[in-house]
């Protein structure tokens, strides 16, 4: 029977968690080339780390909801989530008993394709 103790497990986790921000540097960078050009790659990964506590305090630990997660602070803001001009956002994220993750993310989504029709955005509707 194989035994998988305490450190390797934590040794499997920080790779995952390395190897997923490596996927969001190159996905961020294509997804929005002209902050990344200004920014690098560095602080990307600050981003990228900030982005995935936050999203974490909402229960978001899927990579697909951890993903738009990301994408929606570079879009509306590293603080979107607090933001008094996205109250959709806020609402959408607090609310437990609005679904599961996937399904709460799937409503950041398509707030997020509302806004982008309304200010006719191609940043925001590419998403």
């Amino acid at each position: 029977m194989l035994v998988i103790r305490a450190e390797q497990m934590d040794v499997f986790k920080k790779t995952a968690l390395l190897s997923f921000e490596d996927e969001m540097v190159e996905h961020l960078a294509k997804f929005s080339p002209p902050l990344y050009k200004v920014v690098g790659e560095e602080q990307m990964r600050k981003v990228i780390r900030l982005g995935m506590s936050q999203a974490a305090q909402y229960g978001f630990t899927y990579r697909g909801p951890v993903r738009l997660y990301l994408e929606l602070m570079l879009l509306f803001g590293s603080y979107f989530d607090t933001d008094p001009q996205y109250p959709w956002a806020a609402e959408i994220l607090t609310n437990q008993e609005s679904g599961t993750q996937m399904q709460r993310a799937e409503s950041l989504y398509e707030r997020r394709w509302i806004i982008g029709k309304k200010w006719r955005d191609p940043m925001v509707l590419m998403l």
